[in-house]
């Protein structure tokens, strides 16, 4: 897109970001090799790194979606609500153990502990509505969650709407979940794929944040540090 209006000097050219971004974004592609005229970005954080490949203005103007919900009204908290990541196997650009497997295992066996610690429920908002995704789960869990299925052809905004104001957000590093602690929700980053990958920019609000706990987040895959991250949180 950038090489064709180049050609043509009386259009504009705008990109949007759409989700989050890790350093494999611009694999392959030469730096400060493009120019645009906008580039609306989630965050500072992205322009930053962005920067080094395109000339451009950028606009930190947040989720185009997520700006379209409320922002969360925090009631007591009942139930924790994993956000799903999950994709068909072949589709990892790493393998399947280190990119999901082995986080979502120490993830979810350690929050289904504080669940039942707390006498609060689990459930999963899945990626997908397919068998493959739910029986994953099913793997870690039993039967002691709730699977809400998405079918992302039929309604792209429904786990949107499922976000609970009574719930800590949880998840690894997807999009929806930045979005949702954007919108205030009580949000817990188990950003710890980056641990299993050996790749920093899955961490926690890469490229500015250098810490690998805080708070709310924690790269490290440490059941105690998860746990301390929910009661924090509750």
């Amino acid at each position: 897109f950038c090489d064709i209006f180049n050609n043509i000097p009386n259009c504009k050219l705008a990109f949007i970001q759409n989700g989050r971004h890790t350093d494999m974004r611009f694999d392959g592609k030469k730096i400060g090799n493009y120019k645009l005229d906008y580039y609306f970005v989630s965050g500072e954080a992205s322009a930053s790194f962005f920067k080094n490949y395109i000339e451009t203005i950028f606009i930190a103007s947040g989720s185009p979606i997520a700006n379209n919900f409320n922002v969360a009204c925090h009631k007591p908290v009942r139930k924790i609500q994993w956000i799903g990541t999950f994709k068909p196997s072949k589709s990892f650009p790493y393998s399947f153990q280190n990119w999901f497997y082995k986080p979502i295992a120490v993830a979810l066996k350690t929050i289904n502990l504080f669940c039942q610690m707390h006498n609060m429920k689990l459930e999963i908002l899945g990626r997908t509505n397919l068998h493959e995704e739910f029986n994953l789960y099913k793997e870690f869990l039993d039967d002691n969650f709730i699977f809400k299925g998405n079918d992302i052809n039929r309604s792209p905004y429904e786990q949107y709407f499922n976000l609970s104001n009574n719930a800590i957000i949880c998840g690894l590093d997807s999009a929806l979940q930045y979005e949702a602690f954007s919108l205030q929700y009580r949000t817990a980053f188990l950003t710890f794929r980056s641990h299993y990958i050996g790749n920093k920019s899955y961490g926690f609000g890469w490229p500015d944040i250098k810490e690998d706990t805080g708070h709310f987040w924690t790269n490290i895959p440490d059941e105690e540090k998860i746990l301390e991250i929910l009661l924090y949180l509750k």
